[in-house]
């Protein structure tokens, strides 16, 4: 039998489910996807796009059945672990497409895949606040129980580390445990009609006018050598593409390029930033100009100038991008001052914002402010002692524990926006008060959140701030999710809060009983759903492990979770100045005495940093609340900038990305 005729007859074999009974697998069979794709790739090999095609859109179909199904019922951990061992069949698609005529429907399956899980994790926490099954409701507080022990334990080693990693293990088991005994107790479903049917093209509908929506997405391109056959003639590298999205408009597929050289990019603007100091000159950035030619330039083709909004889900090493300092389409100009820039989740969750009815507002509401920090100092407890298992004496392991120096800014900081909260209601929390306990029960209770405060992401198991050891960061040959710190990556990112420093004289490292910080493990099982806005005044609390087409598991991403709706959350450290500059600016705008000149989030936060970015000059003078103009002192919020000079002209000062790019809203903006 000639070659493509084999080929013909085993695809319609396969596509036909033979040897697989319907009635026992009616939702298909992981060895069928896996078929699927196998063949799918033999087809990719020899060029025969289309057929390869075909087979891939059923694969990925089964696939996302398998996963929800599997998903639904099982922990976290489990379901990524799952997601890791499935082939990588949207990246055949994606390499698939790539050489066939573009077509707007080849975005569907990618809408569908990424961020599958987060997803489903949103839902669970939704089902189980609305829930009136008391069992559920139980199961919801031991959860929610062991999540704050396995995070303690993360924090506060124990004496004997043989014990420490057996209760770590013992932790990690109990609150799966819980997580699948909830999830059957809450019969959790698939999404709702609407949200199963959502579609991109639901999404087109609903995007406000003169805006956008870019989804980056990091895949493996598979490629063969026609001269050499087989595995010996493959070669796999890693890409970004990006589909953009525009009212009106066919969805958009931009190739953006090879992912090495983006991310080699981005990590030397990265160090370039983290290298400047207030006392160098601003000079361009060739690292931030060859990726404004790889990443927005060929984005820019598809995005008008009088776009007004762009909201941008990143994905892998592009959440790390400072996208506001990028250089814009007109000389001398970056993007911020072309366009708002918005991150989101993923599109179903924009969607979802998009459609839901605005909440009800019942008075200003409450602001819960915290800062001043004391590191040092014993926490004030409002619960009781926790179980001698979690305090202990021990020395830290690897190394010298992080000693978190006291934000004098913070002071300042926490004043000055308390004085801007007017009418509304205020639970503000400073030094010993600034704990984990108090922060865990006002939270809930606020619409807005400030904290200003050290932030953190370890992902190198480098154990200065987290009690984990390499094992704790494992994961096996597959990808596969094997130590505590990688089957719970909410363990990775946390809040530095009161009693982080705590240890007594001439003692081994007295650790205080909740070891003074809050990690996202913790903080997504919290009900934030009234929550409008939490702003992150911290070090790197954007960043987060990223989770295999599930976006960064971060601070943002269990905010996002546990109901929060924006989260301003910051790309690296900045000094007190500046950081007590831009929030100045910013909470001047968003709370305006005159209602009027009240900003969105989004807008507010554009508007503060584009005025700190064209005024270098005036950073000090924003710290401290108000400008010096000729003969009288302006109050920021009513401080007009001057006309919009022309950056392109000598002389034109203009503030280095560090001061001003580091704080990027994940939300709706409104």
């Amino acid at each position: 039998m000639a070659y493509h005729e084999a080929t013909q007859e085993l695809t319609t074999n396969v596509l036909t489910w033979e040897g697989l009974p319907k009635e026992t697998y009616p939702q298909g069979h992981p060895h069928l996807t896996g078929s699927l794709a196998a063949l799918a790739r033999l087809l990719l090999a020899r060029a025969e796009y289309g057929p390869a095609e075909t087979l891939l859109v059923r694969a990925l179909a089964m696939d996302e059945t398998l996963l929800g199904h599997f998903s639904d019922l099982k922990p976290e951990a489990e379901a990524l672990n799952y997601l890791a061992s499935l082939p990588l069949t949207r990246d055949g698609f994606l390499t698939t497409t790539r050489h066939l005529p573009p077509r707007p429907d080849h975005y569907d399956p990618v809408w569908t895949a990424k961020a599958f899980l987060t997803r489903i994790a949103e839902r669970r926490h939704r089902d189980l606040l609305a829930t009136q099954d008391p069992d559920a409701g139980k199961l919801g507080g031991e959860l929610q129980t062991a999540r704050q022990r396995l995070s303690r334990l993360a924090v506060v080693p124990l004496p004997d580390a043989k014990e420490q990693a057996h209760r770590l293990q013992e932790l990690t088991r109990e609150k799966e445990g819980l997580e699948r005994r909830l999830a059957e107790r809450l019969h959790v479903t698939r999404p709702d009609a609407a949200t199963a049917a959502s579609t991109p093209d639901d999404l087109l509908r609903r995007l406000p006018d003169h805006s956008a929506f870019v989804d980056l997405i990091r895949y493996v391109s598979f490629d063969q050598d026609p001269k050499v056959p087989g595995a010996k003639g493959e070669t796999r590298t890693p890409r970004y593409v990006a589909f953009v999205l525009r009212k009106g408009e066919p969805v958009r597929r931009v190739e953006l390029g090879e992912a090495q050289r983006i991310e080699d990019a981005l990590r030397q603007w990265r160090r370039e930033i983290a290298d400047w100091r207030p006392d160098r000159p601003v000079s361009a950035s060739d690292a931030a100009r060859r990726l404004g030619e790889m990443l927005w330039q060929p984005l820019a083709k598809h995005i008008p100038a009088d776009t007004e909004t762009v909201f941008l889900a990143p994905d892998a090493s592009l959440t790390g991008l400072p996208w506001a300092a990028l250089p814009g389409r007109d000389k001398g100009k970056v993007l911020l001052e072309e366009h708002a820039l918005i991150q989101v989740p993923h599109g179903p969750w924009l969607l979802e914002r998009l459609r839901a009815e605005p909440a009800p507002r019942v008075g200003p509401g409450t602001l819960f402010a915290l800062g001043a920090v004391a590191y040092d100092g014993s926490p004030k407890s409002l619960d009781k002692p926790r179980s001698q298992d979690l305090i202990a004496q021990a020395p830290t392991r690897g190394g010298g524990r992080a000693l978190w120096d006291f934000l004098k800014g913070t002071e300042r900081e926490l004043d000055q926006i308390l004085a801007r909260a007017g009418t509304r209601d205020v639970i503000a929390l400073r030094g010993s008060e600034a704990g984990i306990d108090r922060l865990r029960r006002e939270l809930p209770k606020a619409r807005y959140a400030h904290l200003a405060t050290h932030g953190f992401f370890d992902d190198k198991g480098t154990r200065s701030v987290l009690q984990l050891t390499e094992e704790d960061y494992r994961q096996g040959r597959s990808g596969e999710r094997v130590g505590a710190g990688k089957r719970s990556p909410l363990l990775l990112s946390g809040l530095v809060l009161a009693g982080a420093n705590r240890k007594a004289k001439d003692k081994p490292e007295t650790w205080a009983d909740d070891g003074g910080i809050l990690l996202g493990e913790e903080l997504v099982g919290l009900n934030l759903h009234g929550l409008e806005l939490a702003v992150l005044s911290a070090c790197e609390t954007g960043l987060g492990d990223v989770g295999g087409g599930e976006g960064v598991y971060g601070l943002a991403r269990a905010f996002h979770v546990a109901g929060c709706t924006n989260v301003v959350a910051s790309l690296w450290q900045v000094d007190d100045d500046a950081t007590a500059a831009l929030m100045n600016l910013f909470y001047a705008r968003l709370w305006h005495a005159d209602p009027a000149k009240r900003l969105p989030p989004a807008r507010a936060l554009r508007e503060a940093q584009l005025t700190l970015y064209r005024n270098p000059g005036l950073i000090e003078q924003f710290a401290k609340g108000a400008v010096r103009g000729p003969g009288k002192v302006v109050k920021i919020e009513d401080y007009t900038p001057p006309p919009k000079a022309d950056a392109t002209k000598p002389g034109e000062a203009r503030a280095h990305p560090k001061q001003w790019a580091s704080f990027v809203l994940s939300g709706l903006g409104q």
